[in-house]
């Protein structure tokens, strides 16, 4: 698994710390007090709540990809297995596309022409979704273990499995099932994360 920051921000004021009306947070610990609440220690004590009154804006699972989708000017993050499409502008949220997989989503990418989504979770499925509705268009051959990228080129989908050490070239010529054209171990290469 790998280890990324999911959300910062800014404890303190730091415009009222610099002209000397506040008194530096210089936090040193962070303490969870329940499922909303955080207290952030230093020369001081600050407490956090999060507003978790619009369930649609919070996510209690990890976010482990984004997309950014320039033709619509939306940004789509997956939560479990959910898909989420929100306004790049304004920052609402457009629509939710439930359970596109069994598993949860670790891997999501758009396709050329910005109207698919191609996603991968951590059972290894990899399905092609509408990027309007949410329908599924197609399955590819699973990996054995969790889908750590996707990257669509003309014709093609490549499909990387870091866990399973395997990159999988699939055509994508058809509109209703995708073959493997190739398998390529990576097992020899060293430690691995993703490909460019």
């Amino acid at each position: 698994r790998r280890l990324v920051c999911l959300q910062n921000f800014c404890a303190t004021d730091r415009q009222l710390e610099k002209n000397g009306e506040l008194e530096p947070l210089e936090p040193r610990t962070i303490c969870a007090l329940n499922r909303d609440r955080v207290v952030i220690s230093g020369r001081r004590m600050v407490v956090f709540d999060r507003e978790a009154s619009n369930p649609q804006v919070t996510a209690d699972w990890p976010i482990n990809a984004i997309v950014f989708n320039e033709r619509r000017l939306e940004i789509v993050t997956p939560i479990k297995n959910d898909l989420y499409v929100w306004c790049a502008l304004t920052g609402t949220l457009r629509t939710v596309h439930d359970n596109i997989v069994d598993g949860t989503i670790t891997a999501i990418t758009l396709g050329r022409g910005e109207r698919r989504i191609f996603v991968g979770a951590d059972d290894g499925d990899i399905v092609v979704v509408n990027y309007a509705c949410g329908a599924l268009l197609k399955k590819f051959e699973p990996h054995e273990y969790e889908v750590t990228q996707i990257t669509c080129i003309p014709e093609k989908v490549l499909t990387l499995s870091v866990p399973e050490k395997l990159i999988k070239v699939h055509d994508d010529t058809d509109p209703q099932r995708a073959p493997v054209l190739k398998r390529i171990d990576v097992s020899d290469a060293g430690i691995i994360t993703q490909f460019a």
